[in-house]
């Protein structure tokens, strides 16, 4: 990318997350130092917030919905490639330098079928991703996970439980493949 193209995608990063702050005010916390190529598509509700910090870079187009007060934290200098999706209703945490390959979904919740959906229509469990985690196309992350710092999700994985530190997971489950050293 050359200088012409780093300024052009600066100013227009600034004028998409000044637009964003407009409509979001208080419940958008994200820094201007950032660099937004693609279509962010943000929803968040009244009682809900997303902070973001320095250096987030989002390729394509990117969701990001936090609803029923739940909150979202994405650490410094993450990368999102084209067509991540993330929606929360709890508590969903990303560490820094994490990067995320295309067609990421990451969900911490899903419809209740054996409870009374007047009552309680969602299990809701937060998510925890740690530092340096990269996680592979097309993987998704489910309810009620935390993966280790340094980890690593294959490509097309669906992680349901816990992911350990410096250790590569895949598979449908996700299981431990092998130890990083």
């Amino acid at each position: 990318m050359g200088i012409i193209e780093k300024c052009f995608t600066y100013i227009r990063s600034i004028f998409i997350i000044l637009c964003l702050k407009i409509r979001y005010g208080k419940r958008l916390d994200m820094k201007l130092v950032n660099s937004i190529r693609g279509k962010p598509d943000f929803w968040i509700d009244k009682d809900s917030n997303i902070q973001i910090g320095n250096f987030l870079s989002v390729l394509g187009p990117t969701y990001f919905k936090v609803i029923k007060g739940g909150k979202l934290k994405i650490g410094n200098r993450c990368f999102f490639n084209r067509n991540c999706s993330i929606t929360c209703m709890s508590n969903i945490s990303i560490g820094d330098e994490c990067i995320f390959a295309n067609n990421l979904v990451i969900v911490d919740h899903d419809h209740n079928i054996y409870a009374d959906k007047e009552k309680n229509p969602y299990v809701i469990k937060d998510i925890i991703i740690g530092n340096r985690v990269w996680v592979g196309a097309n993987a998704t992350i489910l309810k009620g996970v935390t993966i280790g710092d340094d980890a690593v999700i294959a490509a097309g994985a669906v992680v349901t439980s816990d992911v350990l530190p410096n250790c590569v997971y895949g598979g449908v489950p996700a299981r431990k493949i092998k130890e990083i050293s």
